[in-house]
């Protein structure tokens, strides 16, 4: 086919105040305006309804730039090698794509250009780097390597890209959307110093929990040894305020580091009214946990370390590691009577599948990732669960899981 003119690129564009009905087609072209991403193209081929096998008749996206109404605009020109008369194609789902050229492409085009003293990388799959291993990329991945660098590299996203970033620690409690991340996304991972002084613990916000329970434990130091074998990092833990077997977070946590949105280094002096179950202060604040303090006990390290190994012993009862899995998927609520486990147990959902995951045989409240599954098929799963307590038991289930990234192409089934 021919080549589209630049003119006919400005027609998809349009009104900027009108969401893009149809694609246009020039001859055997047809000009889309889109990020040059294949996970858009394969969106695209999808609403025109041309087949599984559309991608061959492709050639790679071409990119073009385009300032309209003095902004900066991408698109692609696909290039179509089969005949496609103009009344096949199909109008778009109503979700359009004018929000992902005037706000989501803008963003991930920023990030393309990112530059920070901090390691930096685009599109990098996050599947391998969550504990449900699932998920899509990351436009812009960021991975400091201490305070000064996080700061740094918080300054350069606010000033660069112009979003606030997403926090990423240990990956525990967090479904990423197959669609992925388009915001700057902040990997804590390699914070993750660990320091003993007296009965004091200081750990890097990356720095794996159950690590951190372990060198308390080898030092005789009591209070963390509750955490053992729970994955996810100290950050993660301590903004979860993460709670099992009769014991939390807050408990033994008596300063926390933290950096700002705009960079500016802080403390957080331990308060105990500011947490509950499962909340923490920096949950509604703009503070990005850099180090954890911890006062704990002198204890008995071998004692600890049997404790430890009982309560890993009791998670492999539960099929925690069985399979991919971010251990239980709602929250407890004592108001219902019951910890979510049971409640679920009253609906006979063990083993109950979506796709690739599928409800612990060992355990209702645990959602396993046993077949390769999606982000998609643990999100159907969880509301499904939600839905018929809802139904059956009158109880409103509040996930524990948090589900993060580009959602916006998902609708409840």
């Amino acid at each position: 086919g021919t080549e589209t003119p630049l003119g006919a690129e400005r027609q998809i564009l349009g009104d900027a105040q009108k969401p893009i009905q149809r694609l246009l087609l020039v001859g055997q072209t047809a000009a889309v305006a889109m990020e040059t991403d294949e996970r858009l193209v394969a969106e695209i081929l999808g609403d025109l309804h041309i087949g599984h096998d559309a991608h061959q008749h492709f050639e790679q996206p071409r990119g073009v730039s385009l300032v309209h109404a003095g902004k900066e605009y991408s698109f692609v020109t696909i290039h179509y090698y089969k005949p496609i008369k103009p009344e096949s194609v199909t109008a778009l789902r109503p979700k359009t794509l004018w929000g992902k050229v005037s706000a989501t492409h803008m963003i991930s085009s920023r990030c393309q250009r990112f530059n920070t003293r901090a390691l930096s990388r685009t599109d990098q799959p996050l599947a391998p780097l969550t504990a449900f291993r699932v998920g899509g990329r990351a436009d812009l991945l960021i991975e400091p390597r201490d305070a000064a660098e996080l700061a740094t590299a918080i300054v350069d996203i606010a000033r660069q890209v112009g979003v606030a970033p997403f926090v990423l620690g240990g990956g525990a409690n967090v479904v990423v959307s197959d669609a992925g991340v388009r915001e700057p996304v902040v990997r804590l991972a390699r914070l993750d110093a660990i320091g003993i002084d007296g009965t004091r613990v200081s750990a890097g916000a990356g720095s794996p929990i159950s690590a951190v329970a372990a060198r308390a434990a080898d030092a005789g130091l009591a209070g963390l040894d509750f955490i053992y074998a729970m994955p996810g990092s100290t950050a993660g833990a301590v903004w979860m305020n993460a709670r099992c077997y009769g014991a939390e977070i807050a408990d033994v946590l008596d300063r926390v580091h933290y950096v700002t949105h705009d960079g500016a280094p802080g403390v957080y002096e331990i308060d105990r009214s500011d947490f509950g179950y499962k909340v923490s202060p920096f949950q509604r604040a703009d503070r990005i946990i850099t180090a954890v303090e911890f006062a704990l006990a002198p204890g008995h390290g071998p004692t600890l370390w049997r404790r430890m190994r009982a309560l890993e012993a009791d998670r492999r009862s539960k099929g925690h590691f069985d399979a991919p899995c971010a251990g239980s998927i709602f929250k407890n609520n004592r108001a219902f009577g019951a910890p979510s486990g049971r409640l679920l147990d009253r609906l006979g959902v063990r083993g109950r599948r979506r796709g690739g995951v599928r409800v612990s045989p060992r355990h209702a409240n645990i959602v396993i990732n046993d077949r390769n599954g999606s982000a998609t098929d643990i999100r159907e799963l969880v509301d499904d669960l939600a839905g018929e307590a809802r139904r059956r038991l009158g109880v409103e289930l509040e996930p524990e899981v948090l589900f993060v990234g580009d959602w916006s192409g998902w609708s409840a089934p």
